[in-house]
């Protein structure tokens, strides 16, 4: 298999085990369902990941990589942060599949049955979103283009905790409980 092969099926076990982990939960899936979706050897995915740990901890990177690429794309486009907080919802929104929540949330839910090493990624990634969310919410309280009261810390845990929970709700009704979240605290924060 030539190295464009073994990346491009590397990729496609990420992509596979994202999906599945997203659909069913971390302890909903194995090797043989991977297998199957990609159409390989169960044998051949140990080639790439010996462990199913080591799958989860290379799609919470990917996962990682894939939203910090629109943290950065929305902080560079917009100054302002209300419009930042728009810009991010509407990418979040796009990027949202109604069958699946997002892979904080389904960790969340499986924290307790994730391997020690998957738990630490998803407490990092959780500090910082949360770091991000903080910082953002203090520079858009100085420019004056949000409002809000408390600490911008409280705030940031208050609609990161809420859109994980938006979207569980919306996987069960499927009746815009997301949308509708998302347009509930954009104005709620505004000036």
């Amino acid at each position: 298999m030539s190295p464009e092969q073994l990346v491009d099926t590397r990729e496609a076990l990420i992509e596979a085990g994202r999906d599945l982990m997203l659909e069913k939960g971390w302890t909903g899936f194995s090797y043989k369902d991977i297998a199957d979706q990609v159409g390989i050897r169960k044998a051949s995915i140990h080639h790439h990941f010996p462990k199913k740990e080591d799958l989860g901890l290379a799609i919470i990177a990917s996962w990682q990589q894939m939203m910090e690429g629109i943290f950065r794309g929305v902080e560079s486009e917009h100054a302002n942060i209300y419009e930042r907080l728009e810009a991010l919802q509407t990418a979040v929104l796009n990027h949202q599949d109604i069958k699946h929540i997002c892979p904080a949330g389904i960790l969340d839910a499986d924290f307790m049955n994730l391997p020690e090493s998957m738990q630490e990624q998803t407490r990092l990634m959780h500090e910082r979103r949360l770091a991000l969310y903080s910082s953002w919410l203090a520079e858009g309280r100085k420019q004056k283009t949000l409002s809000f009261t408390g600490d911008p810390e409280d705030q940031a845990i208050a609609i990161l905790s809420g859109f994980q929970g938006a979207m569980q709700v919306e996987r069960t009704m499927q009746n815009g409980t997301l949308k509708r979240y998302a347009a509930h605290v954009l104005a709620g924060l505004k000036p």
